[in-house]
Formats: structure tokens, C-alpha cells, sequence
């Protein structure tokens, strides 16, 4: 009784448009399937590696081996898919998009946002995926290297703040991208990454040990400038020692 009311509140936090009589299919199950699925399908019965925990996956109703971009299902014979934390994984999303639609009638998606990417940093994941109006957004993820130390406290803190948990669960759709279709998935998937600065070609002074010279003289004459304020005592010693500083430094 219990669990169901659990369940029942965790539902409603994620609202989905599925009908009592609607067969449900869940593609990507895991170890935390949706209690409203009538049908599981995962590939990896073992392997646990790209998952958020190391527990066991569950087979606790009809359950089937499969690939998400060769779904074993025929033509809309699927009411309701429900597929959270797996776009982010994929090779090919366009494959998975049109198997998806192909088997489905309606569904609901479930991604990590950019910004959860880049704060948690799951570096299996390919893509950063975000929605704009009715449509999904997937750009490839940068090469970058790889910080475990960094991308750890975020979990950590996660896990063990109860004032950053309850900042996360608040604002869940800066972190967690959800995205409802019927009959078609509206997607778009870029080739590179668009920066946000836009570069623009001009000619520049490439001296850059000549700028940097410079910059960091007038850091260091600021520094100084206000040490020699304050030991008006000694003014000519101050001045002497800051040319021989601006000359060691900068020679």
C-alpha cells in the first residue's frame, strides 16, 4: 500500500499521458523500471558499466532482449513508450527515432539537459541534449578530457547535501530534459558544436609576449603603487625596489 502510494506520487512529479487500457513498452528498463510499464526491453543483462547504479537489473514482468534501433515489435502495435536516460547513450539517434515512432503510437523521453552534462560529467554519455518548443536538440558532445575528481563532487554533493538535493529536485528541468510526442518526434541533430562566441576574422597583433609584457607591468606598478602609498616612510626605497621587480619580472 505503501510502495503504491510511493509510486503514485513519483508518477505524478513526471506526468505522462497514458490511458488504463494503453500497453506500455519501457526500452532501456535497467535496474529502476516504471512501474506503469507492461513491457521491459534492455540489451545488456550483465553489463552495468553506463549505468547510474551497479544493482541488479530487474526482471519483475515480461521482459525482452533487444536493441533499441531494431525494436522487435511490429507497426504502431505499441500505445505508450517510455524511454528515460538511454537517447544520451545511442551512436545513431535517428535510427532509435524512427524505430521508435515506427513500433509506437505516443511516447515520453528523458534525458540529462546540457547543463547536468557538464556539472555531472558521464563521460559514456555522446550527446547534449536539450528541448526548444516541441522539438529535441542533440549536439556531439566535445572530446574533453575527462576530470573524475571534478565531475565526482557534484555527485557527491548530490548525494550527501540535503540543501543542493532539494535545490535539484526544485528545478528539475534544468537538469533533466522530458519531452512527450504523439505520432512524431520532432528532432534535429547538428554535426558540430556551435559555440557560442562567434570568431570573426581580423587582423590582430599576434605579439602576444608583447601584450602580456605589458599587462603584467601594469599589474605589477598597480601593486606596488599601493604598497608605496602606505610607507610614505620610505618612498625612494619602495621606488628603487620597484624598478628592480619590474626589471627582474619582466625581462
Amino acid at each position: 500500500m505503501i510502495l503504491d502510494l510511493l509510486k503514485e506520487k513519483i508518477f505524478k512529479s513526471f506526468p505522462m499521458d497514458i490511458k488504463r487500457t494503453d500497453i506500455v513498452l519501457e526500452i532501456g528498463s535497467g535496474n529502476n523500471p516504471h512501474f506503469r510499464s507492461d513491457i521491459l526491453l534492455d540489451k545488456y543483462l550483465v553489463d552495468s558499466t553506463e549505468r547510474s547504479t551497479k544493482h541488479s537489473i530487474i526482471i519483475d514482468r515480461p521482459f525482452i532482449v533487444g536493441d533499441a534501433i531494431k525494436l522487435p515489435f511490429k507497426d504502431k502495435s505499441i500505445d505508450y513508450t517510455i524511454c528515460r536516460h538511454l537517447l544520451e547513450h545511442l551512436d545513431n539517434p535517428k535510427i532509435f527515432f524512427s524505430e521508435l515512432m515506427r513500433v509506437s503510437k505516443r511516447g515520453y523521453i528523458e534525458t540529462p539537459t546540457e547543463l547536468a552534462e557538464k556539472l555531472f560529467g558521464w563521460k559514456f554519455h555522446k550527446w547534449y541534449i536539450n528541448k526548444k518548443k516541441d522539438m529535441i536538440l542533440l549536439t556531439p558532445k566535445e572530446k574533453l578530457i575527462y576530470s573524475k575528481l571534478f565531475y565526482n563532487i557534484f555527485h557527491k554533493v548530490n548525494q550527501s547535501d540535503k540543501h543542493f538535493h532539494k535545490f535539484y529536485q526544485k528545478n528539475l528541468n534544468l537538469f533533466i530534459m522530458r519531452y512527450e510526442w504523439n505520432n512524431e518526434v520532432n528532432f534535429e541533430i547538428k554535426t558540430e558544436r556551435e559555440h557560442q562566441i562567434k570568431f570573426e576574422s581580423a587582423k590582430l597583433d599576434t605579439n602576444f609576449s608583447k601584450l602580456f609584457k605589458i599587462e603584467r607591468e601594469k599589474s605589477v606598478k598597480s601593486k606596488l603603487y599601493l604598497k608605496f602609498k602606505k610607507n610614505n616612510k620610505g618612498n625612494f626605497i619602495w621606488k628603487k625596489k620597484a624598478q628592480f621587480i619590474l626589471y627582474y619580472c619582466l625581462s
